[in-house]
């Protein structure tokens, strides 16, 4: 089912060359380049706050007010930066994602030290620094569209549907 913030999400995306924006809470945000889509949460994780305050010392910008926003400009990162990997870092990626990262969790091994291996991933890098500069160079349009998806956001928890 289509619903109003899905709506309002991939009105937005449109600009970038981005099907469709769907809510899916079993994976957190993410970018599907097959599709073209971006998929979004809207519960709060428990690892929101330690991302945020992995990308405030890393990049030096506190995004804790904007965490869906910059979530969203996240996963349009991916999209707008894709050529921009080497296929040698794509190898690289997937072998990280696909065995590295289960095995290290498997292996119990702290979040933070987790967290540090995925966010250092180039294509991940490179994401948080096309949502950055967009964010800088667009800051009216996305505080417009975080205004409304929040107004959004509000009325659904007000009637039951998040």
């Amino acid at each position: 089912m289509t619903t109003t913030l899905d709506k309002n999400v991939s009105r937005f995306l449109r600009h970038f060359g981005i099907n469709k924006a769907r809510r899916n809470e079993r994976t957190s945000f993410c970018y599907d380049p097959n599709t073209r889509n971006i998929y979004y949460s809207v519960y709060q994780r428990s690892e929101d706050a330690s991302h945020t305050e992995w990308i405030k010392e890393k990049y030096g910008f506190d995004v804790s007010d904007y965490v869906f926003l910059f979530a969203i400009l996240h996963e349009v990162g991916h999209h707008m930066t894709l050529d921009q990997l080497t296929e040698e870092q794509m190898q690289m990626e997937d072998f990280t994602r696909r065995f590295l990262l289960p095995q290290m969790e498997e292996e119990g091994m702290p979040v933070e030290i987790i967290n540090e291996v995925y966010y250092n991933l180039p294509a991940e890098d490179l994401a948080n620094r096309w949502a950055f500069e967009y964010l800088a160079k667009n800051w009216k349009r996305c505080l417009q569209f975080n205004n409304k998806c929040v107004s959004i956001l509000q009325h659904m928890i007000k009637v039951g549907r998040v």
